[in-house]
């Protein structure tokens, strides 16, 4: 009996990035999210864009090549940037500045940042920072080393990488005695005086493993190591901070920026190079879908991870890997509202003389409340940007969203595809030309082959021209198929769905 032809609309699930890669596949072939994002409805968007918001080498030339680190400080309404060691703080939305420091932190380390109120200072709120020296406070008025404020007393550490704090203590690590980590008295930040003996020092972890670090979480101070994670709690006894019992995380963080915070949820990549987050005490892995390009990066590891909160209502978690030039972004709102469904990708910026893409243009991130800007430093570049969810360029530089789909079919039976129906939103049109269309394109490959198929433009129109774009490319027959989409306008770029008509070859 003749074997009955099909015809049947089949919906082509996008798979996430790196899932179930056949190992005979072409090494580039792996599944890809590039400069894009999924949203709760299953469509696939391009990444947030932003605008200049300062430049800071107009100041001095010597920070054209820094990263500014930076902090919004809400009791003062002041964001403080630091650049090169030098502290500025801005006071207007406009970009209205003063330098209130100069030198007094390195030049190319990470700033951490904490408050404290002081009560030496009616309680005002104080800032403090760190970066591998002194610990430097700001009260609004003052910006100086901690040991020249008039009610310093006692001897704080003065290699200093992170300082946290917790009930209104101040904490900081000491490079030049990494077993201890130190606090202040209560509610008196520049009192590191030793009355209470022991009771100002936390001795070292209850494994040995030097202290790289620490931060505060859940109203815990969490000392970290390369090895392992103790979280410190407050007893309110005579000497207060005692650890946790059995609250020893048997891992540690790789380096001591890599970890990000995050609703109370710790989020950090380890010795053994596994992405982890932290249930409780609990150390669960999500790395798997990078698990072994992460063992393939090379071996120091210099990662520095970041949080992007809130930017169009959507969190994502950025693990910078610096000396890999790639950011692996994990989508902390999809995993949220997805009931744990796991969403990685790759972010970047597309390098159109190499034809590659560079790192991640943006380091840290500060929402400045009362300007509503969500601001970003430039990454090596002295610059400060907004970060705008309806901006759909990288400060004029198109951002280049790519999407490699998983590879489908069946390697025995052959199929033919009558029709591909990709659907995109369409009529938003070029941000620089509203009367001009934008384009996405689609290339395919057969038979998992190297070489992509030419270039297929879909036209999405210019604004005004709403709907969705049902577009239908004929594919012919294969055994196993992919696609790759781009799309490189100034515009936005949304692909709800991709459908295919299959039918059986043969009889």
């Amino acid at each position: 009996m003749p074997k009955q032809r099909t015809n049947n609309l089949i919906k082509r699930q996008i798979n996430i990035p790196y899932r179930s890669i056949d190992k005979y596949a072409i090494t580039n072939a792996s599944y890809l999210m590039q400069d894009c994002f999924m949203d709760e409805s299953g469509a696939i968007r391009g990444r947030f864009g932003s605008e200049e918001y300062f430049d800071l080498s107009t100041i001095s030339s010597a920070y054209a090549s820094k990263t500014p680190y930076h902090y919004w400080f809400q009791e003062l309404q002041e964001f403080i940037v630091v650049i090169n060691g030098d502290i500025y703080s801005f006071t207007t939305i406009g970009g209205t500045y003063s330098k209130i420091g100069t030198g007094l932190l390195a030049t190319t380390t990470k700033v951490t940042f904490t408050k404290v109120a002081d009560n030496d200072n009616s309680a005002k709120a104080t800032l403090f920072m760190a970066n591998g020296g002194k610990v430097v406070y700001y009260d609004g008025t003052t910006c100086d080393y901690i040991d020249n404020n008039g009610n310093y007393a006692g001897t704080a550490p003065s290699a200093v990488t992170h300082v946290a704090s917790s009930d209104q203590y101040l904490f900081a690590n000491d490079n030049n005695a990494k077993a201890l980590a130190k606090y202040s008295a209560v509610s008196k930040p520049f009192d590191w005086n030793v009355g209470l003996g022991a009771g100002y020092d936390i001795p070292a972890q209850a494994v040995t493993d030097d202290i790289i670090g620490l931060y505060s979480n859940n109203n815990l101070i969490w000392i970290q190591g390369k090895d392992s994670i103790e979280p410190i709690q407050n007893t309110g006894r005579s000497v207060p901070f005692i650890r946790v019992h059995r609250g020893l995380v048997e891992t540690g963080t790789v380096n001591p920026y890599a970890i990000g915070i995050i609703n109370k949820i710790a989020f950090f990549m380890n010795s053994q190079r596994e992405i982890c987050y932290l249930d409780g005490f609990n150390p669960i892995i999500i790395s798997q879908p990078y698990a072994e390009r992460i063992q393939s990066f090379s071996s120091t590891l210099d990662v520095e991870v970041d949080v992007q909160q809130g930017i169009g209502g959507r969190t994502f978690i950025i693990f910078n890997f610096k000396d890999a030039s790639v950011s692996l972004v994990f989508d902390y709102t999809y995993w949220v509202n997805s009931n744990g469904k796991q969403a990685w990708y790759e972010w970047g910026k597309w390098n159109e003389g190499n034809q590659n893409y560079d790192p991640y243009p943006y380091r840290g991130f500060s929402y400045c409340t009362s300007w509503n800007y969500h601001i970003a430093g430039g990454f090596n570049d002295g610059k400060l940007y907004r970060m705008r969810p309806d901006k759909y360029t990288d400060s004029g530089t198109n951002i280049r969203s790519e999407l490699i789909t998983g590879i489908y079919g069946h390697p025995i039976e052959q199929h033919k595809a009558g029709d591909l129906v990709f659907h995109l939103r369409r009529g938003d049109g070029k941000q620089t030309a509203t009367s001009t269309a934008t384009y996405a394109y689609v290339q395919y490959r057969k038979d998992m082959t190297e070489q992509w198929s030419t270039q297929i433009p879909l036209d999405l129109g210019s604004i005004g021209q709403t709907g969705l774009l049902s577009s239908k490319i004929s594919i012919g027959a294969y055994h196993t198929i992919q696609y790759r989409f781009l799309h490189t306008d100034n515009a936005p770029f949304v692909l709800h769905g991709i459908y295919e008509e299959v039918k059986d070859v043969g009889t």
